[in-house]
C-alpha cells in the first residue's frame, strides 16, 4: 500500500474490478463459443442469448477501463467503443463535439468514463451524454434525457474530494453501489490531477454540464 488512504482505496477498487473482469471473461467466452457451435436450438432464444453475452462483454470492458489502474482509453475512438457498455441503460454517447482523431492521456480517459457512468446513473429512462472540448485538456459532459440529473451527492463529492473517503467510511454500513460512484469519481480525478466542476447557470438545471479540467 502507498500510505495514502485515498490512493489505497482507489488501488484496491481497481484491483478488485480487474479481478472481477478477468474471472468473468473466461466463462463468458466459453458461453459465446458454445452458442457458435449450437446446431439445434430455437433461433429467437439463440439471438437473445447472443445479445446478452455481447451486452455483458461490453459492460466488462467498460468497467475494467473505468476502474482498473492503467486501463483507460487513449483516444476518442476507444472511448466511444467502450461507451457501448452503457447501452443496457439505453444511454448513448455523442462525441461529435470532440476532435475525432484526438489522443487523450489514459488517466484522463478513465475519469471521463467514470463521469459517463455517473451520468448514466442519473438517466433511468435513457438519453444521451454529449462530450465537448479538447480531450487532452478540458472536456464538458452534457446530459440530455427525460428527468436527467446527476446522482445525489455528486455536487458535494466533486466540490470537496478530500472529504469523499471520509463520507464513504461514515456510511459504509448503509452504502449502496449507486452511492459509491460520485465519491469514487471525485477521488480518482483528484489523484490524477484533474478538476471536476458543475457549470451552474441562473436556471439551476438538474443536470448542468460537468467540466473535467487538467489542472
Amino acid at each position: 500500500m502507498t500510505g495514502s488512504p485515498e490512493n489505497d482505496a482507489l488501488m484496491l477498487a481497481g484491483a478488485l474490478a480487474a479481478r472481477l473482469c478477468h474471472d468473468l471473461a473466461g466463462p463468458l467466452g466459453t458461453v459465446t463459443g458454445a452458442l457458435d457451435l449450437a446446431e439445434r436450438a430455437d433461433a429467437e432464444a439463440l439471438a437473445l442469448a447472443r445479445e446478452a453475452t455481447t451486452d455483458l462483454m461490453r459492460r466488462l470492458r467498460l468497467y475494467r477501463a473505468a476502474w482498473a489502474d492503467g486501463a483507460g482509453p487513449g483516444s476518442v475512438a476507444e472511448l466511444a467503443a467502450l461507451a457501448l457498455g452503457l447501452s443496457h441503460r439505453r444511454v448513448r454517447l455523442d462525441v461529435a463535439g470532440l476532435p475525432g482523431d484526438a489522443r487523450m492521456p489514459p488517466e484522463f480517459g478513465r475519469v471521463v468514463l467514470n463521469v459517463l457512468l455517473l451520468g448514466a446513473e442519473g438517466m433511468p429512462r435513457g438519453g444521451t451524454i454529449a462530450l465537448h472540448g479538447d480531450p487532452e485538456r478540458e472536456v464538458a459532459a452534457v446530459l440530455a434525457g427525460p428527468g436527467a440529473a446527476w446522482p445525489p451527492g455528486t455536487a458535494e463529492a466533486i466540490a470537496n474530494p478530500a472529504s469523499a473517503l471520509s463520507r464513504l467510511r461514515e456510511h459504509a454500513g448503509t452504502l449502496t453501489p449507486r452511492a459509491l460512484l460520485p465519491s469514487f469519481t471525485a477521488l480518482l480525478a483528484a489523484r490524477e490531477g484533474l478538476r471536476l466542476g458543475l457549470l451552474m447557470g441562473p436556471g439551476e438545471a438538474q443536470a448542468p454540464p460537468l467540466l473535467i479540467t487538467r489542472t
